[in-house]
């Protein structure tokens, strides 16, 4: 039938398409922390994210993100550079602070289109990622003290280096411009398990990070002569109980 369309079974992929990816974003990170956002700088945040896609609804990911941030807080413990000096909380002693953050996750992905949508075009995907890991930070600098440093900050109780447990959760959404190479756009929240971030423990809640970027990821070993290229970018056939494939 010169009308009819070759079809191929979610099983003959297993052999033949790529599955590894590597995925590369810059953008801005806000550290999300006790006092309002407006007090906080947006900085420039990058990360690199490496991905074995285990068919085409569901992939693994590990994850690495580099995030200083900065901003404004209350001291921790109400007092300034003098000891003798109480602060009005929200009205003086707010100090500029300067740190640093790096995070390593690993999470899951689920493209959610082919989730629900069997079979379409594989133009765009949009993802839904969600991960755990360790955030390391180190509080850097802090204005109210000699050398913008905490060495001389008797009053401070609050680690200037730590090891946390984060969660992130986010979306990424993808344009296929070609068989190895996509365009993207990712935002993503990730919680934390500490609130001194910001070397302030005020006690509201903990301090979370938000980051949104704009990135590229390479399909590795995709090309336009391989057939089928990628996990990434392939159909996904309806479950074998309903009698039908996804056609080409």
């Amino acid at each position: 039938d010169l009308h009819s369309f070759p079809t191929r079974r979610s099983s003959d992929l297993t052999s033949e398409a790529s599955h590894w990816s590597i995925m590369g974003a810059a953008g801005v990170g806000l550290l999300d922390g006790d006092n309002t956002n407006r007090a906080n700088s947006y900085k420039f945040n990058g990360l690199i994210n490496v991905e074995y896609t285990i068919n085409p609804a569901w992939g693994i990911y590990a994850e690495f993100l580099y995030n200083p941030y900065e901003g404004s807080s209350l001291y921790v413990n109400q007092n300034n550079a003098d000891p003798t000096k109480q602060i009005v909380p929200g009205k003086d002693g707010l100090y500029n602070y300067k740190g640093v953050n790096r995070e390593i996750t690993l999470g899951v992905s689920v493209n959610a289109l082919n989730l629900f949508y069997n079979c379409r075009h594989q133009k765009f995907q949009w993802y839904v990622n969600a991960g755990a890991g360790i955030s390391l930070f180190d509080m850097t600098s802090h204005s109210l003290f000699p050398n913008n440093s905490f060495q001389n900050d008797q009053l401070n109780v609050v680690p200037t280096k730590s090891k946390t447990f984060t969660i992130p959760i986010g979306t990424t959404l993808e344009w296929n411009a070609s068989s190895w190479l996509s365009v993207l756009a990712n935002v993503q929240y990730r919680f934390h398990s500490a609130d001194n971030y910001d070397a302030s423990v005020i006690g509201r809640r903990n301090d979370g990070t938000v980051f949104a970027g704009l990135g590229l990821r390479w399909k590795i070993n995709s090309s336009k002569d391989r057939s089928p290229k990628h996990y990434k970018t392939e159909v996904r056939s309806e479950e074998r109980r309903v009698g039908k494939e996804c056609r080409s």
